[in-house]
């Protein structure tokens, strides 16, 4: 089935299959959903791999899943995994036999990030869905079994926990693990993380704005509450103190993926992180506004078209959002360098006039004559899946659509 579902090209006999799978979901998604409550690891991962080729086909097999009874699988699988002895431990461990460090948990949870991503990727509506949930307190017994999950058709062996009577709340679950996840060493764990954070920013939840922009953790609590709103705070939220590190020197497509997340970061909320939060950080030289920039101008000299045009996205919006935007770039990082980097090595009509109109109208005669700059730093934000992630080309968000949408859930 996964096989089916997961064609890197969008081949018509697939989405004829496809198009089956989701007539006859009913029948097919019961079975499959408690597979991710097993007690066999295999047969969960496989499992769970299958969802995430199946979500990878637009909102409305999205939705189709999220009906058939998704979102309490996966939460399900979810806490089960973060209960497991290996989660207790480092998010790394050095293997006895070939001495590299690998994470324990990556390949149970890639396909859990992958499907979190496509979710948040689509209709705002759908990762609220799941963000909200609540277990039903009956079907959470001391022995941290589910008997009545299981479809009377399957075997009946034991199934494995969901929650325990007081589970923590699925929006706690969820960041948590995003936060975990964020701190392995496993480079395709953190590229999912990565894009998973980007498209949260992207949405226009207020709370999940809050979460990324202002916690400093999300491992230390068990609350079974969504956090309330936090003041600002001086120092980073842990998503930016595990972000920045990654933009500065990780390999170059996680440098990008963060790029991507950092930027949406900095969007969220109305541009909170940029115009209020940042400036309030360290006055120092090299505050976290300017390490940020720093990396995005070094990125900027790549001359990856991907690459570089989320770069000058996020100057663009530096320049105009951060009170010192302008000292920043043009005399902590040298930023004015970078951009005319573009207009002289780029062959990309579009992204050399970006830099141009930047440079220009942040830095040019023309915004001594004119004063206030107009804030347009919102103008290019539709984005799509990155090349590595897809296989099925979805249309761009529309990051400034609203979160209603019209999807009707069941």
């Amino acid at each position: 089935m996964a096989a089916v579902t997961a064609g890197k090209q969008p081949d018509p006999t697939i989405t004829k299959h496809v198009r089956a799978f989701a007539e006859a979901a009913p029948q097919i998604l019961p079975p499959l959903f408690a597979c991710l409550r097993s007690s066999d690891e295999q047969l969960a991962t496989e499992s769970t791999w299958t969802l995430a080729a199946w979500a990878n086909h637009g909102d409305a097999t999205l939705i189709s899943l999220v009906n058939a009874g998704l979102v309490p699988a996966l939460l399900s699988r979810l806490y089960l995994l973060q209960r497991s002895p290996a989660a207790q431990g480092p998010a790394c461990v050095r293997d006895a036999t070939s001495g590299l460090e690998r994470d324990p948990l990556a390949p149970a949870l890639i396909p859990i990030i992958r499907i979190l991503g496509n979710m948040a990727h689509a209709d705002d509506q759908i990762i609220q869905t799941l963000l909200t949930y609540s277990f039903p307190a009956q079907t959470h017994h001391a022995n941290n079994t589910i008997t009545a999950a299981a479809p009377s058709s399957l075997p009946s062996t034991a199934v494995a926990a969901a929650p325990s009577p007081a589970p923590p709340s699925a929006f706690h679950l969820v960041f948590s693990t995003l936060e975990r996840s964020l701190s392995s060493l496993h480079r395709g764990l953190k590229k999912e993380v990565c894009w998973v954070l980007s498209n949260l920013a992207a949405t226009n939840l207020p709370q999940v704005h809050e979460a990324l922009i202002m916690a400093p953790t999300h491992t230390a609590t068990t609350s079974t509450a969504a956090p309330n709103p936090p003041h600002p705070s001086p120092s980073p939220s842990v998503f930016l103190r595990l972000l920045l590190p990654l933009l500065i020197s990780a390999n170059f497509d996680i440098q990008r993926e963060v790029a991507h997340a950092v930027y949406n970061l900095c969007r969220a909320g109305d541009g909170r992180l940029m115009h209020i939060v940042l400036p309030r950080m360290s006055a120092a030289a090299d505050d976290v506004a300017t390490t940020m920039t720093r990396a995005y101008c070094s990125l900027l000299r790549s001359h990856d078209p991907d690459a570089t045009l989320i770069c000058l996205r996020f100057l663009d919006l530096l320049l105009t959002r951060h009170p010192d935007g302008v000292q920043i770039v043009e005399h902590r990082v040298d930023g004015i360098d970078a951009l005319e980097s573009v207009q002289q090595h780029m062959d990309q009509a579009e992204l050399v006039s970006y830099a141009q109109t930047i440079v220009d109208r942040h830095f040019g005669v023309q915004q001594e004559e004119e004063g206030e700059l107009e804030d347009t730093a919102d103008t290019k934000q539709e984005e799509s899946y990155p090349a590595w992630r897809t296989q099925h080309q979805t249309p761009p968000r529309n990051n400034n659509a609203g979160g209603s949408g019209g999807f009707q859930f069941q």
